[in-house]
């Protein structure tokens, strides 16, 4: 029987994402999220799955995905440790990846948005309240690239 990385997760409480991180740290896969490869070590337990949308020409769209021989449980190093050191680290990574989108899409807006054309549509001038607002996301922003760089730093 094969099982997905989702299969193999929910039996340990896992996620898949979080299973993955397991797999690549064991060193049955290689590569990023969504962009996982299997290593000489994992084709021993690996079987690859194939679909696709069904259209032909422009648009077709094909993927795969790998599925594990159940007896990779056998060589898997889960402890309780290791499970909670996972879900840490994968946490972690979210919170990082977050984090780094929330600030490129304010740096978007900030730097490609387009001014109000309509008179009603237009910002309110200096008020208070839209200095208030203004300084608190900056403040949270900075908070945010600050964030990333202790991680980033922890990690060096």
């Amino acid at each position: 029987m094969t099982l997905s990385a989702r299969m193999l997760g929910k039996k340990y409480g896992l996620t898949a994402e979080e299973m993955n991180v397991l797999l690549k740290e064991e060193g049955f896969q290689k590569g990023d999220p969504c962009n996982y490869s299997v290593t000489e070590k994992g084709k021993k337990f690996a079987h690859y799955n194939a679909d696709d949308n069904g259209y032909g020409g422009y648009g077709y769209k094909g993927w795969e995905w790998v599925v594990w021989d159940e007896s990779i449980i056998n060589e898997l190093n889960i402890t309780t440790k290791r499970i909670y050191e996972i879900k840490k680290k994968t946490s972690e990574q979210r919170h990082i990846r977050k984090a780094e989108r929330n600030a490129a899409s304010h740096n978007y807006r900030r730097n490609f948005q387009q001014p109000p054309t309509s008179s009603c549509m237009r910002k309110p001038k200096n008020t208070p309240s839209s200095n208030i607002t203004r300084i608190t996301l900056e403040s949270t922003v900075k908070k945010i690239c600050n964030f990333i760089k202790n991680i980033k730093n922890n990690k060096d």
